[in-house]
């Protein structure tokens, strides 16, 4: 008697529920990794954002200003922008708060301190706060801007 190559109903059901069941210990720790990428990226642009202008403001040696339009951030020079980000939409989970325009000296330096925050809306991801000492260093922390 030759037996027929293949798989039985009750073998490919046990294996569908080996799937599902990994597929849902999976998936929380997939989303809260996915949300803590974007919360990264955008905590990781606006620094890349204000290096740049605080280099450029070094650079040519004119005054840099930092801005927001429209939901973006611009780094202007005069009145010409050189480089701009666009912020995360309101309806995104991620929440950037704390953005002021800010002028970088051609040395450096900053007019004023300013201390952003960057919020994950789900709680997934810590808080995150970029804080921007006169003298233009930046630093990226969890706790509060003192």
């Amino acid at each position: 008697m030759r037996r027929q190559a293949g798989l039985t109903l009750l073998e490919l059901m046990v294996v569908v529920v080996i799937i599902a069941i990994a597929a849902s210990i999976a998936a929380p720790s997939f989303s809260r990794m996915i949300q803590h990428e974007r919360h990264a990226r955008v905590v990781n642009q606006l620094q890349a954002l204000y290096k740049y202008a605080r280099s450029e403001a070094t650079k040519r040696e004119q005054v840099i200003r930092l801005a927001t339009n429209n939901g973006q951030l611009q780094v202007l020079l005069d009145a010409q922008v050189l480089r701009q980000l666009a912020l995360p939409p309101e309806s995104s989970s991620i929440s950037v708060d704390g953005l002021a325009a800010l002028d970088i000296l051609p040395f450096g330096a900053v007019s004023s301190a300013l201390a952003i925050s960057v919020t994950d809306g789900r709680n997934l991801v810590p808080k995150r706060h970029l804080c921007v000492w006169l003298s233009g260093q930046l630093v990226v922390q969890e706790a509060a801007c003192a």
